[in-house]
């Protein structure tokens, strides 16, 4: 006996570019950890002289800042996708509401 599966296509406005705003700051994240590594090879022998550290810090700061961009993106995207969600929960609810026009929900098959 088969299996039927039902599934939803929940269609985003602007997900593409906020992926795309995602990928780029995930692309700038990856810059900046070999940024810091430079730094650390950079300062081997004094890795905890004032310019070293104040490097570090300027670099994990701005890392900082990377991540804190890419997660106000995903909270934008995981509120469309709840208002997206809600709004096909109203339209299913509308429907199913709807006074009977005479018209089956469910067609009946012949065989």
């Amino acid at each position: 006996m088969s299996t039927k599966t039902i599934a939803t296509k929940l269609v985003i406005e602007g997900e593409k570019e906020t992926r795309a705003a995602i990928s780029a700051i995930n692309a700038e994240y990856r810059n900046l950890q070999a940024e810091l590594k430079n730094v650390s090879s950079a300062f081997s022998g004094n890795q905890n002289s004032m310019e070293a550290l104040q490097a570090q810090a300027q670099t994990l700061s701005a890392e900082q800042e990377q991540l804190n961009r890419r997660l106000e993106l995903q909270k934008e995207l995981l509120e469309k996708a709840r208002q997206a969600q809600e709004a096909g929960r109203r339209r299913r609810t509308q429907r199913m509401n709807r006074p009977d026009d005479g018209y089956l929900l469910y067609p009946l098959r012949r065989s």
